[in-house]
């Protein structure tokens, strides 16, 4: 495996990490906890669209309106 396999692969494994840490955090209602854990995800990989709709949903419900315009995808 090549460096770039390795970083790539790497930054899959800590992105999914902290996405699953995020949705906990979200369907336990612990929106403050969720937010930076969603935000870790996003900023690894910012190409999982479930991840930017759950923190999105997660930014709302906490009403942090800055988050909420970083998850939404640029076209």
């Amino acid at each position: 495996m090549t460096e770039e396999g390795f970083a790539s692969a790497k930054n899959q494994a800590l992105a999914m990490a902290h996405s699953g840490l995020g949705l906990v955090f979200v369907r336990r209602g612990k929106n403050a906890e969720a937010i930076p854990e969603l935000e870790q995800a996003v900023k690894i990989d910012p190409n999982p669209d479930p991840v930017n709709y759950y923190l999105l949903k997660t930014a709302i419900a906490s009403s942090k309106c800055d988050v909420a315009l970083f998850a939404i995808p640029s076209k």
